[in-house]
């Protein structure tokens, strides 16, 4: 007898809290609902806005990159740094992708160009707005700021991420317990990329399968 695979509907959005980036994972959105699918639409277009100003930067530095080969890379996919490294890659300017963002794509490189990123009040209400249920994905030694967890509780997530390739079983641990102390669904994932950067291939992390039925009550009280 085959295995019965189970696909949960969500999200991924990026925001700023205090000049930290964090990511909020959204589980069980209505992948149908207006409000959602129209915030996804305006990233989209500025995340295309933004691949095309960072390969003018590119071309500018005397490398041949073009729009056309990131596309294609990207597909019908929301076309991001990443298909720009790999173009890099293939074009041999770099030996690996991390290389890209350590010479031209990261945080103050030669190539970046900010992303328009949300709030993390308008994160949470979208997932809250498309019935889903907001969760801190990997929060990593970030879980010991208390401060940036009390704005989280606030902005009103309902878990974190607790099992992740990049999670030290000290981490693990504090991210358990403030989980238990305030509530908190504790889910995982090995956040694959498929990139040769990443720790844990699909399926690489695993949790009890108890968190998913507390994310779809949750959904369901929403």
């Amino acid at each position: 007898m085959g295995r019965t695979i189970e696909v949960l509907p969500g999200i991924e959005f990026s925001v700023m809290i205090d000049e930290t980036e964090v990511h909020i994972l959204g589980y069980f959105v209505d992948i149908y609902n207006r409000e959602i699918s129209s915030c996804c639409d305006g990233l989209e277009v500025a995340r295309h806005e933004r691949a095309v100003r960072i390969v003018k930067k590119l071309r500018a530095l005397d490398l041949d990159v073009s729009m056309e080969e990131v596309a294609a890379l990207s597909g019908r996919g929301t076309v991001g740094r990443l298909h720009i490294a790999r173009v890099l890659l293939s074009r041999k300017y770099i030996s690996n992708i991390q290389e890209a963002f350590v010479r031209y794509l990261g945080n103050g490189k030669s190539a970046f160009v900010p992303r328009k990123i949300l709030s993390i009040a308008e994160a949470t209400e979208v997932i809250r707005t498309a019935g889903g249920v907001a969760v801190w994905a990997h929060p990593g030694s970030a879980i010991r700021r208390a401060g940036l967890l009390r704005k989280l509780l606030d902005a009103g997530i309902s878990g974190m991420e607790a099992y992740h390739p990049n999670h030290t079983p000290g981490i693990t641990r504090d991210i358990m317990a403030a989980g238990e102390k305030f509530g908190l669904v504790c889910t995982g994932g090995s956040d694959f990329h498929f990139t040769e950067a990443m720790k844990a291939d699909i399926g690489g992390v695993y949790i009890e399968y108890g968190a998913v039925v507390k994310l779809r009550e949750l959904a369901g009280d929403i």
